[in-house]
């Protein structure tokens, strides 16, 4: 178990995609941010405080730790860290910098050297500082951060919390040898090939990983090794001379969470996309253990889908429907 204060310094290494949550133009992060905020604020204010993050993978390097999954997140509990530290004019015990983005690494040097004046938007506050360089604007990553700390800010005004409450916020630290050197090869790979904005599949794939882990760390491992090595294969295309899986992979997902919701006997709820949702359904075990046992089959169920997609018409028309390739 480890804590954010455990680490000296977290240096974000050039695989990395940019910080994306609250970029304007992605609904899908922003309500991955104002879940983790709304989830982080309510555990924390609770008699019983606990708000474990699950899993971050990384390596350590001359007392530094690099992340090679959770940026996102550490990124997050920074902001935060800096915020009520600033607020309470306390000492920042971890340091966030990136290893090849200047305009990145430059700002947040900037923010460990200011003092706030309380203004009424942080944000604000932040870019007219005298310090602050303009063509620190054009970064997206500091873009992301500065509507993060709005949304820290009204989640403050809403249910503030001190800095000494960030104690109880923990996780798991995963080094890159805990998955042996395959996995770890892997990873890195995926890592350097990832776009810039996380996927609806990448969220919910942490999201069922999370739940593993909620019930132990052999079954998280398990699990993980399942969606790297068996399961998600049975999904890739070639679309533009580019192999796809995401968007396959999630509807068949969609379509898996709204026939479980059917057979048992629950009603299909408007918000069934969402993470929020997802996130409580296939944690109830017995969703939890039907996920795993459909994924487990996969081959059976493909080669049904075929015979389906070759043999068989949808609502008396001739549209011919192949459940793993639907994007």
């Amino acid at each position: 178990m480890s804590s954010f204060h455990d680490f000296k310094k977290i240096e974000i290494p050039i695989i990395q995609r940019d910080y994306v949550q609250a970029r304007e133009d992605d609904e899908k992060a922003n309500e991955v941010i104002d879940k983790f905020l709304d989830d982080l604020y309510i555990a924390l204010k609770k008699e019983k405080k606990k708000f474990h993050l699950d899993f971050v993978y990384g390596y350590d390097k001359d007392d530094i730790f690099i992340p090679i999954d959770g940026q996102q997140r550490l990124t997050t509990l920074f902001l935060i860290h800096w915020y009520l530290a600033k607020k309470e004019h306390k000492d920042i015990k971890t340091i966030l910098t990136y290893e090849t983005r200047v305009s990145s690494r430059e700002f947040c040097e900037f923010l460990l050297s200011i003092e706030l004046e309380n203004k009424k938007n942080l944000s604000n506050e932040i870019v007219n500082h005298k310090k602050f360089n303009p063509y620190w604007s054009d970064d997206p990553t500091i873009k992301s951060m500065l509507k993060v700390l709005d949304k820290i800010e009204k989640k403050q005004k809403e249910k503030p919390l001190k800095y000494e409450d960030l104690k109880y916020i923990s996780f798991e630290k995963f080094d890159m040898v805990d998955f042996g050197e395959i996995q770890a090869e892997e990873l890195y790979r995926k890592m350097n090939s990832r776009g810039k904005a996380l996927t609806a599949f990448e969220n919910f794939k942490s999201i069922y990983e999370k739940i593993a882990y909620s019930m132990s760390k052999d079954i998280y491992k398990k699990i993980a090794v399942k969606f790297e090595k068996a399961w998600i294969g049975y999904f890739w295309i070639v679309k533009d001379d580019i192999k796809v899986i995401d968007d396959n992979i999630m509807n068949f997902i969609y379509f898996l969470t709204e026939m479980r919701c059917y057979e048992t006997q629950q009603f299909v709820p408007e918000n069934i996309k969402s993470f929020k949702f997802l996130e409580e359904f296939w944690s109830i075990q017995e969703n939890f253990d039907f996920f795993e046992r459909v994924f487990d089959n996969l081959a059976t169920i493909k080669t049904s889908s075929v015979f389906i997609k070759d043999n068989l018409a949808f609502f008396d028309t001739n549209e011919r429907t192949d459940l793993f390739m639907e994007s």
